[in-house]
């Protein structure tokens, strides 16, 4: 496999990363980035879209923030939620689960800020001309929805074709060891 070819050369591969990824493999800080166009389920499309949005305003910050700043008619859940499974927001938030789980919530901040912005008001209090501003209601990341690692790793595994960030057997590889020899 290759990927064990690499790991042998003593190359490390990154899982894809919607800040740091272009659509195909690249190289950057001595090792190899997974190119989000290689996971499973996302559209080229969806990629190109993604990849011009930050190369014009720069990274993402958050789920809700890639979500506002994008058409979330044409970057659907599904292709969210496919980059939550494959790991790409993990830099942003590394409990899957819990981004997961909040995908919902950060689609309707995100519906609620495109309204605002079409609608060019902030707010009800801005209909007044008040000078207070209403704090911005933010994404709840929840611990208790934080995956297994075993089904971080099939989803892993569906998305990306392999197991990048681990493998199952490494939670047994010592006792394999001691009764194989090779």
């Amino acid at each position: 496999r290759v990927i064990d070819e690499c790991f042998d050369m003593g190359l490390t591969i990154r899982p894809p990363c919607i800040n740091r990824s272009d659509f195909a493999f690249t190289v950057a800080d001595g090792g190899i980035i997974y190119g989000l166009g290689a996971v499973k389920g996302v559209g080229e499309a969806a990629i190109g879209r993604l990849l011009e949005e930050r190369g014009k305003h720069g990274a993402f910050r958050s789920l809700t923030h890639l979500c506002e700043r994008m058409d979330i008619k044409k970057l659907n859940k599904k292709t969210l939620e496919t980059l939550i499974y494959a790991g790409a927001f993990d830099t942003i938030e590394a409990n899957r689960g819990g981004l997961f789980a909040a995908l919902p919530q950060a689609f309707k901040l995100a519906e609620q800020h495109h309204k605002n912005q079409n609608v060019q008001q902030g707010d009800m209090f801005g209909l007044f001309g008040g000078d207070a501003e209403v704090p911005k209601e933010t994404l709840t990341i929840d611990p208790a929805h934080a995956w297994e690692k075993r089904e971080q790793l099939e989803y892993e595994k569906e998305t990306l074709g392999l197991f990048l960030t681990d493998h199952p057997i490494n939670a047994v590889r010592q006792e394999l060891t001691a009764m194989c020899s090779h």
